[in-house]
């Protein structure tokens, strides 16, 4: 090795710039993959699509993963969960009734038809699908709505109460800590299969998301990304397991496409079945992501570009739906029920740049003093 691994003693602190660099990666990704896909169409939403499409959209799970990543079982569990619900609510409850109301203002003055009576239906995009009880959120939003991507925080306030008491037990038994993963997923299995309902806050995805966030935890006590970047990115050991990662998810995303609709309970074409190799499938693209993010970080300008955007992942998700409306919206019809109008692939990709670098200004330059204080409120005891 070339470099040594930091130490609990020497180096915790050492920021890992390479999960920065996979975040940027995997959130342009999601953004343009938000502008490419949610448009109208007659095709139902199931686990077939674009091969490639679907193994980038694994990434997406990285999200979960790197929250559990940097679980110390030392601190305090309140604390922590505390801290997460503070930061991830309140970006939550700004995005989902701040931003509609901005867009609201800006649609009418551009002389779309509105209805004020619109703006319940994105208020009640807070609390996610509420299927269960014969409320959709998705159904028929209006032309103004931005709640694309917030499912993936609500998710996560439901995952992160679920993670810190389950981590605290199992963390340092890895045989616990499988057995845990397992039974997670069992229940997604059960929630999917027999269930069949979509939860307030999308908490029928909690399960999964908290056993994704496990794997990261035993990634984590591992050390396993820092041996990846801090020297063993070529060794045998890593070689080994991604060439298994490369062949295990390549196999299985070929034989159970796990589609791109995770956020409708959609795991692939065998209903609450597919759960199982969706695990799998993403945990090892996951891994071939992580050995993909050490080697962008090696390159100088790519590495400042996506680990400044991937430091303000948490503000992309929530600002891309409504920066992007804001772009389109005068040149592109806005229809309802769609985030986006379906025009030229090669345009969504310009726009799609520019508001991300957009997002990224904002986030980098403009709102850094709010996000600062909302860290320090969060962290208080």
């Amino acid at each position: 090795m070339s470099e040594t691994v930091p130490s609990d003693s020497g180096e915790q602190n050492r920021r890992l710039y390479s999960i920065d660099v996979i975040k940027g990666f995997i959130i342009i990704a999601v953004v343009l993959l938000h502008f490419i896909i949610i448009v109208p169409s007659d095709e139902p939403r199931t686990g077939n699509s674009n091969l490639a499409l679907q193994a980038l959209y694994t990434g997406l799970m990285l999200f979960f993963i790197f929250s559990g990543y940097f679980f110390r079982p030392e601190k305090s569990s309140w604390s922590q969960v505390k801290k997460r619900l503070i930061i991830i609510g309140t970006v939550t409850v700004a995005g989902l009734v701040i931003l509609p109301v901005i867009m609201y203002v800006y649609v009418t003055l551009l002389g779309y038809g509105t209805d004020p009576m619109d703006l319940p239906q994105c208020f009640r995009s807070l609390f996610g699908n509420w299927k269960i009880f014969n409320i959709d959120t998705n159904e028929d939003f209006p032309i103004f709505a931005i709640h694309n991507g917030y499912y993936f925080l609500q998710i996560m306030l439901v995952s992160f109460v679920l993670f810190y008491p389950i981590a605290v037990r199992v963390v340092n038994d890895d045989r616990k800590l499988i057995v845990a993963i397992i039974l997670l997923v069992t229940g997604t299995f059960v929630l999917a299969e027999f269930v069949g309902c979509e939860l307030p806050l999308y908490s029928q995805l909690a399960p999964i998301a908290t056993a994704f966030m496990l794997v990261g935890a035993f990634l984590g006590k591992h050390k396993v990304i820092e041996r990846i970047e801090y020297g063993e990115l070529t060794s045998k050991w890593n070689l080994m397991y991604l060439a298994i990662a490369a062949v295990v998810g390549v196999v299985m995303l070929v034989l159970f496409e796990p589609g791109v609709y995770f956020d409708d309970t959609i795991f692939g074409d065998y209903g609450g079945y597919s759960a199982y190799p969706y695990f799998i499938i993403c945990c090892a693209f996951c891994y071939i992501f992580l050995s993909i993010g050490v080697v962008l970080n090696k390159i100088p300008g790519l590495r400042k570009i996506l680990s400044t955007l991937g430091r303000h992942t948490l503000g992309i998700l929530c600002l891309h739906i409504f920066v992007l409306k804001l772009l389109i919206a005068p040149f592109y019809d806005l229809v309802r029920r769609y985030a986006f109008p379906d025009f030229a692939i090669t345009e969504k990709l310009v726009i799609g740049l520019i508001g991300i670098a957009i997002c990224g200004i904002l986030l980098e330059y403009v709102f850094p003093r709010a996000t600062a204080k909302l860290r320090e409120i969060a962290s208080r005891d």
